[in-house]
């Protein structure tokens, strides 16, 4: 119901301030942000965040064991074989007996997954550009830096001072 004329409107709701400023929300809300972004660009390749992380990897760093690749991604092995099995029934990438574990099987890019492994990163940048264009340069690369040191990924939690 609009006011009377001469009326204030009544305030709009809003979150509290303490959600507003917390770190776990604004860090939450933005991710989504981000990965809904890509997720709408991946949907008609028949993809999702996750498997355009796996092939990215793939196409770095070579072939590795699924083990190893879960690793990397935090993926449990149930959720990493289902993924995999994706990727491979879309032509993207092949397993192959690891030469060096008779047990283990190693992933790899196909032809057509190198191709789409461009894609995919192509993909990747234009929508952290879109999603950080409020951002003046300098700001969206400190803020990267920030997440990389915060997130640490490739180093071990650092050790508690003991003083």
């Amino acid at each position: 119901m609009l006011p009377a004329s001469g009326e204030e409107a009544p305030p709009r709701p809003r979150l509290a301030e303490p959600v507003r400023s917390s770190l776990g929300f604004l860090l939450s809300k933005a991710a989504w942000q981000v990965t809904e972004r890509f997720e709408a660009g991946l949907a008609p390749l028949g993809l999702e965040a996750r498997h355009a992380g796996l092939l990215m990897t793939l196409g770095e760093q070579g072939a590795l064991s699924q083990q190893v690749l879960g690793t990397l991604h935090r993926i449990d092995r149930t959720t990493m074989v289902m993924l995999v099995d994706t990727l491979e029934r879309l032509g993207l990438v092949e397993r192959q007996k690891d030469p060096e574990d008779r047990r283990a099987y190693r992933v790899q890019l196909t032809r057509k997954g190198t191709t789409m492994e461009a894609r995919v990163l192509r993909l990747l940048r234009e929508s952290e550009v879109k999603a950080l264009e409020r951002l003046p340069a300098a700001e969206r690369q400190r803020l990267r830096q920030l997440l990389q040191q915060l997130v640490a990924l490739d180093e071990p939690a650092p050790k508690e001072d003991s003083r």
